[in-house]
């Protein structure tokens, strides 16, 4: 199997080129946490990508704690970056 690398800098373009097209989140580092945070322009050369997990669950992306019941669905695309395997054991 042949492995493939990109440079950060390649991949933060990368990034912005979705961030012009959809709703995009990435794991932002404050402190030793890690948190959800929608990209954009500012801050998609923050994102992190070599950490293990965030505060908030994925789970939270899919089913709001609350929902507009009269909201029309936007159709806009939403793209999580950085999500991680439960399987995953941080070494």
């Amino acid at each position: 199997m042949s492995h493939y690398y990109i440079t950060r800098q390649n991949f933060i373009s990368f990034v912005q080129t979705f961030v012009r097209q959809a709703r995009v989140y990435g794991l932002i580092a404050e402190g030793d946490d890690l948190f959800w945070q929608r990209l954009n322009g500012f801050n998609t050369p923050n994102i992190t990508v070599n950490r293990y997990r965030a505060i908030q669950p994925v789970k939270s992306f899919y089913f709001p704690l609350k929902e507009e019941v009269t909201e029309e669905p936007s159709g806009i695309k939403t793209m999580l970056i950085g999500v991680k395997s439960l399987r995953h054991k941080p070494s």
